[in-house]
């Protein structure tokens, strides 16, 4: 009898922790920052319906005076404010190696440039659930003692559902973005930190 107490416990335990992980998972992606005033803003572009969203809120934070620069490290494209006539086309980044995450990719083209340009601050714009994401690759490439960052989620495109097994599309969306961090936080562990940056 008491051990099928414990295996109900445990069972219960169990349920609610996936139950809970189930329910915060939205949460966890969508991560934001207030926008401060910083060197470049950084657009990480995502599909035709998207990408105009993205540059909106990307144009918007250069014209508040936010950030003097754009760099769209997709196509690596670089623009000084005032920023007029962007256009945006993805090229296949090569210099890396394949099994790398293509934001992985985007981001040492960012860190090229900051490096280059000598930045010290960039607020990085991209779909409210890639944010995490990008904040967890980008924590992993910069220094955040040289440089400051700020994640700025695109207000235009909406984020998932609080909920989101009640969208297909949103749980699709959710499980990708965490297949992506678990890849991500396995590889690195075993490229030589040099090839990363």
């Amino acid at each position: 009898m008491r051990y099928y107490k414990f295996k109900i416990a445990v069972s219960f335990a169990i349920i609610t922790v996936f139950i809970s992980a189930i329910w915060y998972a939205p949460k966890y992606l969508a991560y934001a920052d207030k926008p401060s005033k910083s060197d470049v803003v950084v657009l990480f572009v995502g599909s035709k319906l998207t990408t105009p969203l993205r540059l909106r809120e990307a144009l918007n934070l250069i014209n508040e005076g936010f950030a003097q620069h754009l760099l769209i490290p997709a196509n690596g494209t670089f623009f000084e404010a005032p920023v007029n006539n962007v256009t945006i086309t993805n090229r296949p980044i090569i210099n890396y190696p394949s099994y790398f995450e293509d934001t992985h990719r985007e981001m040492l083209e960012v860190k090229k440039v900051v490096d280059k340009k000598g930045f010290r601050s960039a607020i990085f714009v991209s779909s409210p659930f890639h944010m995490r994401r990008i904040k967890i690759m980008a924590d992993n490439i910069f220094d955040s003692r040289f440089l400051q960052m700020k994640f700025v989620p695109a207000r235009y495109e909406p984020g998932l559902d609080s909920v989101w097994l009640s969208s297909m599309c949103d749980l699709k969306m959710a499980a990708t973005e965490y297949i992506k961090v678990i890849w991500f936080m396995a590889y690195r562990h075993f490229v030589a930190q040099e090839r990363l940056i």
